[in-house]
């Protein structure tokens, strides 16, 4: 899956989120993204990492809102449902495009 979604021109960026639900069980939520060329001032340009750090941050906020202390059905749910995935594109227009954004696995911790 990860080799289809990555083609040129992009940049795949990982990212993992630690939530804790209602009763108290540890989940970690492991996110792929992939962002696309931006042109800025005529130069082709990908995402910098100073913009990806805000984009990582702004990711963690919003599924640490939308989360944290909630059910896990309503976890799963949302994770795997376009909700999270869309707001967090809409938010970033301006920073990075983010061309797919994924949660791809869901790990209960001790």
């Amino acid at each position: 899956m990860i080799f289809s979604i990555v083609k040129k021109p992009t940049r795949l960026v990982e990212q993992l989120i630690t939530i804790t639900t209602n009763d108290k069980r540890v989940l970690k939520i492991f996110i792929i993204f992939t962002i696309t060329k931006n042109f800025i001032h005529g130069k082709k340009t990908y995402g910098k990492t100073a913009r990806i750090k805000k984009i990582k941050n702004i990711s963690k906020n919003i599924i640490n809102r939308a989360l944290d202390g909630k059910n896990i059905d309503l976890i799963y749910k949302m994770c795997y449902s376009d909700i999270i995935g869309d707001k967090i594109k809409q938010i970033s227009k301006n920073l990075v495009r983010i061309k797919q954004y994924y949660i791809t696995r869901i790990k209960h911790s001790k």
